[in-house]
Parts: C-alpha cells; structure tokens; sequence
C-alpha cells in the first residue's frame, strides 16, 4: 500500500515499494467533520480510501511522502521493505472504512525489511585449468518467498564466446528459506602463453530482495602454461658436412630467433656463400630443449677443404657448391589430369584417401568460392568415378574435403565444409555422394567466412574425429568434433585477439604412438607451423614453432602429411601461397628438412594446393598438387620414395645415374644427397 496526498484530481498519486504497479483510486467526497481532510491512503485489500486521523497524526498533518511516519505505528512500506506476508504492505483488516462521522483510526504496520542479495566475495581468481568455475551469490537472512536476480558480464580483459571463457547472460535463482545460489563460469585451458585475464559480473533486477555492495564481481584467470624454452636443429647439432637451421623460441617473453650455418672468411669475418670458415648453429641443450632458456649458440669451425652454403666441403673440392637442394627445378610426374575444364583459372581444393575400397588411393576435388559446391572422385588413372554436390546446386561457395573411415568398414567417409560465404555446416557422405549423417554446425553456427578441415584420431581410441578452424577471416581457434558433432576440444595456435589469417589444418602421427598430432599454419600469415598433441585434459605444444620459409614471407603455408619416402614415418610437406615460385619442401618426423621440389615450372605463381596419397598402391604415398589459383585445374601426382633414404628420391637417382639402393653409390662415404647438396657428382670420388 502506500500513503498519498490528493492531487487537484482528487487521484491519489501511485509508488511502487518493489518495482510493481500499485493501484490508484479517485474519488470526490471529503469529510464534511474535518478541518484539514487531505491525508488519507488506499487500501489495497479493500480498494478503499482512507482518511488517515489519529491521536499522533491529527487534523492537517498531512503525509506526503513515500515511508514518512505519520505516528508512531503508521507508515508505507519503503523500497527497502515487504510484507512479511504475501499481499505486499496493506492496512490491517480491523481498521475502519472511511465515513464522515469517523474521528480517528488505528493503523497496523505490517512491513518487514528485504534480505539483500549478493556476490559472497568480490573477487575471484583461478588457473585456467579450473574449470568450471562456482560463484556464490548470497542472502543476508532467508526469506519466505522466492528469490531471483540477473547476472550478466559487463567487462573485462578476458574474451567470452569460447575464447577464454563462456557466460552468457543468465538468471540466478534462491528458493524460500535458502541463502545462496551459484553461478557456472566455464573457462578455456588453452596452451597460449598469455598474461592473466580478468571477467567482470554484475547483479541487477533482483526480486524480493535489494542489493548489498557486492553487486559487482571480478574473476582473474591465471595463465598456468608452463613458461619454457625451446630449441630445434634440423641437422642435429654439430653436423659440419650439412646446412643446418635453427628455431629458438621462448614462450616466457615471446623471443624468437632463427639462424642457418654460414659460411665466413674469417671466424668474426663477413658472411660469405664461401669461405674458410663455417659457423654452426646449434642448441644448447639436447636436441628439441634448451633447459638453460637462454637461446641458440655458435660455432665457429675451420673447415680443411673449404666451405660453401653452410657446410663444410670434402677433400678434393674445387668448385664452389650451388645452393642447397635439388639441381633440377620439376620432377617427372606420374598421374597428370584435369580436374576440370581446363580454362578454370579459381583454382581447387584437394584431399585423398581409399574412398572406394579398391586398390590405390583416390583423390577428391572440390571447387572453389564462386562455383557451385560440387565434389568429384577420381580413381588412379585420373578417371572420374564418383561426382554430387555436397550442397544446394545453387550456391556458390564452393566446397572444401576431407575424408577418413569414420564406421571402420574399410571405406573413408568424405566430408565436407563450404568456402567463404557458406554457412559452417559440416557434411558427412558415402563414397556414393550419400548422405552418411544429418552433419553438423561447426565454431558458433554463424560464421560464414568458410571452413578448413581435417580428419584423424587425435585421442587415439580408434574413431576419428572432425578438425576445424576459420579460413582467412577468421579467428585462430581449431577446433575437434565427434561425427556427430559433439565439440571434445578447442586450442589456439597464434595469436587469438589480433590473427585474423585463417588456418590450414592436417593430422599425422609423428612419433608412431597410435595417435594423431594436429598440424597447424596460417593460410594467410607467416611461415610459422605449430604441432599440438591433444590430451584428456586439453591440448599441449608436441613441438616448438617453427619456420619452414624465410621468417619475411607473409602469403601462408599450405600443409599435408604422409609417409612420402617409404621410411614408415609420417611427413610434413610444406609449400607456399600466390605470388611465389611453386616449392614444395619436405621435412622429416621430428621435423628436419628432408628435400625440397618444384610442383609446376619455376615460372608459375599461382600457388599450390597440397595433400598426400598411395594413388600407384605401393604402399608409400605420392605427393598430390594442384594450382591455388590463376592456373588450369591441372592435378599432378609426384613420388619422393627414397628406396635408399640417402636424400634423393629414386627418381633424382634414376636421372643421375646413382644406385636407388645404394646411398653412397661412389663409396666415398658420403651420402648421394648430401654430395647433391654440395655440388659434388655423386658418381665419383
């Protein structure tokens, strides 16, 4: 109820003690006994007005506002209060309607004080490997009714949506009689090295209660990764008869350093492609840790018979050697098609895999944004066998594939996501372009700037999980989904508020433990690759980062894996983005340079699309290429068994004249590649 003075209108004016509507009522008798008859108040039990006179609160003592005590037991509940009962403040049910021959009235005070609502504390912090979080919202007494209050993040350094945490705007609710209720923060224990994060949580619209001082609530995430150095050498250390490259990387303060061996003329001389000298770069720890965190070392070695491009040469040398890597700038190729018609200049996207169930790998194509999203499969002699759209016919995103075998029938299932403009629908179809399941809705459901995908068993329990991550546009999150679209896992290999480039993503098991590592790199960005193994509890950095092109280069690494040189070990095969010579290198399991090759003549910059397969069944894959875009759709593959595993493949062998089985074919005790790499004919001592 309320106390109220009468307006010109004869309407007493309305409050609202809790934010609720509180009825108003007009009338236009006055007391005809009473020298000052204006302070009365509304009955809300009996929808009266009331004439409020007694012996503390007399003639022309008039109450005019909300809570001002008219006598000693009289008075409006205020914003504070509630009833101690359920109707809200009323006037007590023996008083006395209105007449005009009434002199005074007694009032029944029926108002009690609100419990206030709260955060226990005002702060909260955490590593970020607690998860979820419980924040306890507290009652100052309990109360006879019902208690709700909105919650809602306002601020903080921390990013919502998955990024380092999830709370969406929510309600809390207490029931009668208790005192306190929690809220569920959910937070992100990712593997970025990062400084602490915090999350700012405010109360508001409570009901049934008022809000103490701690209405407001700050949570810091503490970053717990461990602060570590490492070092790689992709020659192993002090290997003075091979270029060696060395990445360096703290994570504490973020420093990275890279150095290749060189040649010098003096031990503090000039950097010379030849010279007396060779300054080795190496680690300082063991191969792959450097414990001592405080970067790469060098070097400086005499070399007896000279030294050219960062190696030590043999004695009788001469000449001085070209640069490192393969003399002939495109190996012969084995299965050549086009995909397409041949004036298509957009480019395709790529993968391969036994979809078919007959011998040999098949190699699966799809189009690229602005054509419809139409996938084909071809066997191993370049023919067609399978072809459908994956989406509606009349769209023009294009479509991008993956495939694996997700029901362990001997067929891989192909899967597939649309380019930029699409919705982030995966598809999952037979080998006959059926539909396997219903697919589902990757990252938030909205983003429509296109998918890339992968797929492997990253948990190494025999099924095959769905890898995805944004195409340029989008954020660096990758994310690890069931078949049927449950989320297991979500980590983030750059830089999650400013990298923006899109990441390419691949599988492979690197240290043959059953279980597959998750390759990452930016489709658009640095040279940088990073390798995470995911675990029960999250995902962890397999490897330290790692440059597979000069640290400049800024057009995006296009990956695949796969055991391309018959070693029985998994692969990483690298190439580059438009606007660059069409290279494609090849590094070792524990991700030493292996061999390097040109995909299309050294003149085309169109870039190369990459992946790997057993196309011929000889049990170890060939390389798959095609053009990123400006050239035809012209598919290529490439084999790089290396029969010997002496760094040329047995067709550079075949080509040089060198035994493919034998790696030191003029027995000088050198390896035939390693000679290659230096300049010197492998044929003769």
């Amino acid at each position: 109820s309320f106390a109220g003075v009468l307006n010109a209108q004869g309407v007493i004016p309305s409050y609202s003690p809790l934010g609720q509507i509180v009825q108003t009522a007009t009338f236009g008798v006055f007391a005809n006994n009473e020298s000052n008859p204006s302070a009365w108040e509304f009955n809300a039990a009996s929808s009266t007005v009331e004439m409020a006179t007694s012996a503390g609160c007399g003639d022309g003592i008039v109450q005019t506002e909300l809570g001002e005590e008219c006598d000693g037991n009289t008075r409006a509940c205020t914003t504070a209060e509630g009833l101690a009962g359920t109707q809200g403040c009323y006037m007590g049910s023996g008083n006395p309607y209105y007449s005009d021959t009434q002199s005074s009235c007694t009032w029944l005070s029926a108002c009690t004080a609100l419990p206030t609502i709260q955060f226990l504390s005002s702060t909260g912090y955490g590593n970020e490997s607690t998860t979820p979080v419980s924040i306890t919202i507290s009652l100052s007494s309990a109360h006879t009714a019902a208690i709700t209050v909105a919650y809602s993040v306002i601020g903080g350094t921390a990013g919502n949506g998955g990024v380092d945490y999830t709370l969406g705007v929510g309600t809390a609710s207490i029931p009668a009689g208790s005192t306190s209720a929690n809220i569920s923060l959910s937070i992100e224990n990712d593997t970025d090295i990062e400084p602490d994060e915090n999350i700012i949580i405010d109360l508001t619209s409570p009901v049934n209660a008022r809000l103490g001082e701690k209405y407001r609530f700050t949570y810091t995430i503490k970053d717990d990764d461990s602060p570590s150095a490492y070092c790689s050498d992709s020659d192993g250390g002090r290997t003075y008869t091979r270029l060696g490259e060395v990445n360096w990387y703290n994570y504490d303060d973020g420093a990275y350093q890279q150095q290749s061996d060189v040649c010098r003329d003096k031990p503090n001389g000039v950097n010379k492609r030849s010279g007396a000298y060779l300054i080795e770069a190496t680690c300082e720890g063991s191969q792959g840790v450097n414990p001592t965190g405080t970067g790469l070392s060098t070097i400086a070695y005499k070399c007896p018979y000279g030294c050219s491009n960062g190696a030590c040469l043999p004695a009788g040398s001469k000449a001085i050697a070209p640069p490192l890597g393969i003399k002939t700038p495109e190996l012969p190729v084995g299965l050549n098609f086009f995909a397409y018609a041949k004036n298509l200049r957009n480019g395709m996207t790529l993968s391969s895999g036994n979809v078919s169930g007959l011998d040999g790998a098949e190699i699966i194509t799809g189009t690229p944004a602005g054509l419809a999203p139409q996938v084909q499969v071809f066997n191993n002699k370049g023919k067609a066998i399978t072809q459908f759209f994956a989406y509606d016919s009349g769209l023009r995103n294009g479509v991008v594939t993956a495939n694996c075998d997700l029901n362990g029938d001997g067929y891989n299932e192909i899967i597939t996501a649309q380019n930029k403009g699409g919705w982030p629908l995966i598809k999952i179809f037979t080998n006959k372009g059926k539909l396997y399941n219903n697919g589902f809705q990757a990252l938030d459901k909205k983003f429509k700037g296109g998918l890339n995908i992968a797929c492997g068993d990253v948990y190494g329990d025999g099924s095959p999980e769905i890898i995805v991550a944004a195409q340029t546009g989008g954020g660096p999150s990758v994310y690890v989904y069931t078949p049927a679209g449950k989320l297991l896992a979500t980590f983030s290999t750059f830089d999650k508020k400013t990298f923006r480039g899109g990441i390419n993503v691949a599988v492979a098991d690197f240290d043959s433990d059953g279980i597959d590592e998750i390759v990452t790199a930016p489709q658009v960005g640095p040279p940088t690759v990073v390798v995470v193994k995911i675990k029960r509890n999250g995902a962890v950095r397999y490897a330290p980062p790692f440059n597979v092109f000069d640290k400049n280069y800024n057009g995006g690494v296009g990956i695949a894996t796969g055991d391309v040189n018959g070693d029985g070990l998994s692969e990483l095969l690298v190439t580059v983005g438009p606007n660059e010579q069409p290279i494609v290198k090849v590094y070792s399991e524990s991700f030493g340079y292996l061999n390097q090759f040109y995909a299309y003549p050294i003149s085309f910059k169109g870039g190369v699309v990459l992946t790997v397969g057993d196309v011929d069944n000889n049990g170890v894959d060939e390389v798959i290429v095609a053009p990123r875009s400006a050239g035809g759709p012209q598919v290529r593959s490439i084999s790089l068994l290396d029969s010997d595993y002496d760094g040329l493949t047995d067709t550079q062998e075949k080509m040089m004249g060198t035994d493919r089985l034998n790696a030191d074919t003029d027995k000088d005790g050198s390896l035939d590649g390693d000679e290659v790499g230096l300049g010197h004919n492998p044929r003769k001592k």
